[in-house]
Parts: C-alpha cells; structure tokens; sequence
C-alpha cells in the first residue's frame, strides 16, 4: 500500500462509512402522511441540505485561516473544503430537482415546469443552487491569483447560504405542518437527523481525505468519484418506494383517512368536493356526483374506491356499511384557508398531488390580490356592517364560525350576527342591528322586492338607500376550487354599496 493510501485510509473510510449510514437510515425510513414511501429521497435531501448549511461555517473558517496565514497548508484544506461544499451542494440541487420532479410527477400530470416552480419556490431555490454551484466549480479556471479564488469563495458561501436559507424558508412557507420535523413519531425523528449526522460526517470525511492527498490534479478527481458515489447514494435512498402504497391524509373536521391507491372509482355526495375533482382534471374517475333517496345502497352498488360527503353523520353511516370498504372523506371546511387546505387534502387523496398544488397557488394568489384591493381600495371604511340572508322562509342568517363569515371579512365586511352557524332569526333582530349593506343569496327564495317589503325592513337605510344585493349561492356556500371566487363577488359587492 503506497504512503498516500495509508494517509487517507481513515479519512476515505469516515467517508464512505457518512454515505452508507444515510442510505441506512433513508431506507428505513417509513411513509408519511401524503407521500407514502415517496418521502425517502426529499428528506434524504432535506437531510444533505442540513447538514451542508452547518459545514459552511468550517469551510468559512478555512478561508479566513487562508486569508490570515496565507501558506501551502490553508490553501489545500480551503481548496478540500471548496470541492466538499460544491460538490455536496451541486449534488444537493439535483437530488432536490430529482425529489421534486418525483413527488409532482411532472411526466405523468399537466403540470409544466414552470407552474411547478411558481407553485413551490424550493424549485427555483434548486435551480439557482445549481447554476451557482456550477460557477464556482469553474472559478478556478478563469482566476489566477489563489486570493481571488479565496475572495470568490466568500461570496459564494454568502450567496449560496442566502439561497439555501431561502429554499429551507420557502419549503416551512409551504408546508408549515412538516410531516417530518413536527411529526409525533418519535422514530422519524431520529432517523432524519441520523441523516443530517451522517451527511456531516461525509462531508468532514471528504474534506480530510482530499486534504491529504498530494498530486493536485487527483483532488478533483477524486472528489468528483466521491460526489458520484454520494448522488448514486441519494438515487439508492429514491428506489423501492411502492407507487400504489397506501396515502394518508387529514379531511376537513380532522379525520385521519387511509386510502388505497390508485382510485379509480370515485363518489361525491358534495357539490364543492365534485367541482374540486374536476378542477384536478379527474372527473374520468367519478362514477357518480349525487345519490338520492337510499344512498347507502346506491353507493354500494358503485363500488367506489374513495366516497366524498359532507357531514360527520353521512361518514359514520358509510363507514359502518357492511357492504363497502371505500374511504370516507369529509369535505366541509368553515373558512378560506381551510378550503384550500382540503383541496389539496383531496388532491393527494386521489392521486393528483401536483394538480392541487398549482391550483392552490393561484387561488391564494387570487386571494392576495383581493386584500390588496380592499387595502387600496376601501381603506379605512372597513369593515362594513353587512347581514348575509341564506334562507327567507324560514328566516335563516349566516352566522360566525361559517365559510361564508369567513369570507366576508376577508372581503372587507363585518357580520352583524353574533352567534354560530346559520341560524334561524327574527327580522326583529336584523333590524335592531342595522346592517349597512344586506346580501341575500340567488336559492334563499328572496327577491330585492321581497326584502324591501318585509316588515320593518323599510326602516333601514340599507334598504332605503338601495344597499341589497344578490350573490351566487354556489360561489359563497360551495367550499371548493370557485371560493376565491365569492371572495371576490363579496368585495365587488360591498363595494358598489360603499361607493
């Protein structure tokens, strides 16, 4: 064994003891809620993504040590370094490209690559990632003086912490629930950062082993074979996840559903659930969109996969049902943000995970765009007094704690009724309040006539001054993909009143 070998033999090792130990521990780790099996190689690259933000201390370290000392030594350990963190980080982006392209399908869904990267920042993140960690791989080329390159690599470090901390900010924006770090189990837990560790590891590993070699032309050699080894690693963590293994997701009132994949036969007994369906594009799969009269049966008879409804009562009526075995999910979200939430619940329930997500993002950019224009556009007269008739007979209201409460606010409104839920009133009640605008929906059964007819109703200026309006029903009680809509219907609405 020649003198070179016998000086890396350690180091080499605690390399390759970093890159198999994360493979160990990625295979091991179990499915997660929406992504079953899928989730390995996204954490196996959350995981190098860790543990590279944390070696970039050691490899500032290295370039001030060169930049104070100026010898032979700091420059080979800087230049180790330099290779260890781009090599890690260029291997980084494309794992984390590669664990995107795999979790959004994009060969198996209309998702274009660029609504991807619009719909999840960390896309971009990566993208930029590469490009920047390609560059600096070339820096060495094209400057001469070694203080250059040292002066080239704190800016690096500074730029490419900055995107990282950008992709890891970006990735809790989106999914501030992580099923991996706040996730109960003890055992995930341990697993993920048994990966951080063992990425630390390597990377410390790597960093040793080329600072020790002396040809410099083996250093990039032999880091490029070690980064291989290490991206072939990452690919090992991707491989053996069960694509029809089952996915796990929450329904609207917190009902932890189990549903086998693929589903191919799908029951909707709720209108917003039937419209969210046909917005991810699979209507194909939907064998019925309503059932009347003894719906159990009929259900049965359809034997679906995956049955939506819209009451806790109809869930436990089907669940109890000997003859289905069909998943249950509730979609009936009170509020905006829990809508959203619950189509992209639905989303990964029936295989269309990316759909949902492109979807989201434009109705929340939608959504953005609409409280800016109340901003700007009603300022301070909000919010405004408003009554949302639901039924006229009986004389029902909607109250707090509603979808349509919900979106009134947001749309720059304040609702006179103080109790919960829709209720039944008395006229009484609304008059005593004094709305300043009153908006009936188009299947209350109301009319602009019939309200300013109604007793006492006359007495309000609400009415006198012409402030009543009609509402499409299914924008402001459907909660699904067209609820941004009735947002927007909302604040049009009081703002022809205010005007």
């Amino acid at each position: 064994m020649s003198a070179t070998m016998k000086r890396i033999a350690i180091p080499l090792s605690v390399t390759l003891l970093g890159i198999f130990g994360a493979l160990f521990f990625a295979l091991r780790f179990p499915a997660v809620e929406g992504l079953g099996t899928k989730a390995r190689l996204p954490v196996y690259h959350g995981a190098m993504t860790w543990a590279t933000l944390m070696m970039f201390a050691l490899y500032a370290a290295c370039v001030i040590w060169f930049l104070v000392r100026n010898n032979e030594r700091a420059w080979r350990w800087l230049s180790a370094w330099r290779w260890t963190i781009v090599g890690l980080w260029t291997v980084g982006a494309v794992l984390g490209f590669t664990s995107a392209w795999q979790v959004w399908d994009f060969s198996a869904s209309s998702i274009s690559l660029f609504d991807g990267m619009r719909a999840d920042p960390r896309l971009m993140a990566n993208v930029i990632i590469l490009c920047l960690g390609l560059i600096v791989l070339l820096l060495p080329l094209v400057l001469d003086s070694r203080k250059a390159r040292a002066f080239a690599d704190i800016a690096f470090i500074v730029i490419a912490f900055s995107a990282l901390a950008w992709a890891m900010t970006a990735g809790r924006a989106l999914h501030p629930n992580n099923p991996v770090l706040n996730s109960p189990d003890t055992l995930i837990r341990i697993l993920f950062f048994s990966m951080v560790v063992c990425h630390i590891v390597t990377a410390i590993g790597l960093a040793s082993t080329l600072a020790m070699l002396e040809k410099k032309r083996t250093l990039p050699l032999a880091a490029c074979l070690v980064i291989v080894a290490i991206a072939l690693t990452g690919c090992g963590a991707a491989s053996g996840y069960d694509d029809a293994m089952n996915v796990t997701v929450t329904d609207s009132v917190g009902r932890t559903v189990e549903v086998v994949q693929p589903v191919e036969r799908i029951v909707s007994l709720t209108p917003a659930a039937t419209e969210t369906l046909f917005a991810l594009e699979v209507d194909d799969r939907v064998v019925e969109v309503a059932v009347d009269g003894d719906y159990l049966s009929e259900v049965e008879a359809l034997s679906p996969n995956l049955i939506f409804v819209e009451s806790v009562e109809q869930a436990e009526a089907l669940t109890m049902s000997e003859g289905l075995s069909a998943a249950v999910f509730v979609a009936a979200p009170t509020t905006v943000e829990h809508t959203l939430d619950s189509i992209l619940a639905i989303g990964a329930a029936v295989g269309a995970a990316p759909q949902a997500r492109v979807l989201v993002t434009d109705l929340k950019e939608e959504l953005t765009q609409i409280e800016r224009d109340v901003e700007e556009q009603m300022g301070d007269i909000v919010p405004v007094p408003m009554f949302v008739e639901i039924e006229a007979d009986p004389f029902i209201g909607a109250g707090q704690g509603t979808l349509i409460n919900d979106m009134l606010i947001l749309a720059g409104g304040e609702n006179i009724v103080t109790e919960t839920g829709y209720i039944t009133l008395l006229v009484e009640d609304v008059v005593a309040a004094k709305p300043y605008l009153i908006v009936f929906t188009s299947t209350s059964g109301s009319s602009i006539e019939t309200i300013e007819e109604r007793p006492g109703f006359d007495a309000l200026n609400a009415v006198k001054q012409g402030r009543v309006f009609e509402v499409d029903a299914d924008l402001v009680m459907r909660p699904g993909p067209r609820v941004i809509e009735g947002v927007r219907a909302l604040f049009e609405t009081i703002l022809a009143a205010t005007n």
